[in-house]
């Protein structure tokens, strides 16, 4: 079980919380577009590292990102028989 310690002001709890909830549920990766092999990538690292990675593809000045609900039918069927690898 995951559980998160945050220093919250109240006002901004639903806020924070949404967003805590946003990161369990959504898996975000990058394609690499010469093997088509998948890149898992770590919703806690910025977008800039992001962007700045090797894999990372910006054709016409335009990131691609695959977002995708984590455990969806569609998730699943998406990912079988792809390789998927965490980016570092």
């Amino acid at each position: 079980m995951l559980e998160f310690k945050l220093d919250v002001i109240p006002r901004y709890q639903k806020i924070c919380f949404f967003v805590t909830s946003m990161l369990l549920i959504f898996q975000l990766f990058l394609e690499d577009p010469d093997k088509g092999d998948l890149y898992r990538v770590d919703l806690e690292k910025s977008l800039l590292d992001i962007l700045q990675h090797q894999k990372c593809s910006v054709k016409a000045g335009t990131p691609s990102f695959i977002v995708l609900v984590s455990g969806s039918p569609f998730s699943k069927q998406f990912l079988s028989g792809k390789k998927v690898q965490r980016l570092k």
